[in-house]
């Protein structure tokens, strides 16, 4: 059974692992309730393990192109991250996944919903879309990278005071809708983006697993940080992004064009896979 990097330190924590059917988070599902911080804490922050979240990078030669037609939300720029919609040819919804540009032709991109599966199956589909013999995206690299980086999700009111004491020779954390390297203590070379969840500031680290309990540790070692396992997140996300719940599925789904452009899931002006099919 394929565990967290961090099993035994959720061990130590009295962390209940439910091995509920289609269970994609390795963390644990809940800890005890009282000095754990289970359920999460009106005042602080919380700290999620969110290893097993595929995670994909797209990279190589017409990077930029593909990710444009496939994620249907704003174009981003380099430094920028996002949630976008990533839709089929028809219209129904592929997955909604947080986008990173992380440099001119390289993305990544994180799903929290239980649809990876049949995003990156629809990734490779399109990467292989093939007439008279070209490939618009045959120099585009499409891998799944979640076990090269240990992610653990830093969310709430006091987590960029926490993030920042961690900041060395004058860098600063993202900003909302950011993403960028960020050298941890001075020496633990790490990914964070920064994803807009609800009103609280949230930053998802990735960080090298030969680093990841030390971090752990450290991030836990402030009185305003406690552990959340997955149910408890699952819980907040879908009070911070109303449209999350629509994903519980993996089967055939397709939302109102009004629905997904309140949302800023897609892009008005269209110009992605699957455009026709909602705006008709």
């Amino acid at each position: 059974m394929e565990r967290s990097p961090l099993y035994e330190e959720h061990l130590l924590l009295g962390g209940t692992f439910d091995g509920g059917e289609g269970r994609r988070l390795l963390g644990p599902s809940s800890y005890p309730i009282g000095s754990t911080g289970e359920p999460d804490p009106v005042d602080g922050s919380v700290l999620v393990d969110l290893s097993g979240i595929p995670t994909i990078l797209i990279s190589g030669d017409g990077s930029q192109q593909f990710a444009e037609a496939t994620l249907a939300g704003s174009r981003l720029a380099v430094g920028e991250t996002a949630f976008e919609a990533s839709l089929l040819g028809d219209g129904s919804m592929a997955s909604v996944p947080l986008a990173s540009r992380t440099g001119r032709q390289e993305y990544v991109l994180w799903d929290l919903t239980p649809r990876g599966e049949t995003l990156f199956a629809w990734l490779g589909f399109v990467k292989g879309i093939e007439s008279d013999g070209f490939r618009p995206y045959g120099g585009v690299s499409l891998e799944e990278v979640g076990e090269r980086l240990v992610p653990l999700l830093l969310w709430g009111s006091t987590a960029t005071a926490v993030l920042s004491d961690y900041a060395r020779g004058g860098e600063g954390v993202p900003t909302p809708g950011g993403v960028g390297n960020l050298m941890l203590d001075g020496r633990i070379e790490s990914l964070v983006a920064s994803p807009k969840l609800g009103d609280e500031p949230a930053y998802l680290l990735l960080v090298p697993p030969a680093f990841a309990r030390v971090m752990w540790r450290s991030l836990l070692s402030f009185p305003s940080v406690s552990p959340l396992g997955t149910t408890g997140l699952a819980a907040r996300v879908e009070q911070a992004l109303p449209w999350m719940p629509f994903l519980g599925t993996t089967d055939t789904l397709k939302l109102d064009a009004n629905e997904l452009l309140s949302h800023g899931l897609v892009r008005e002006e269209g110009g992605f896979i699957g455009s026709r099919g909602i705006f008709g």
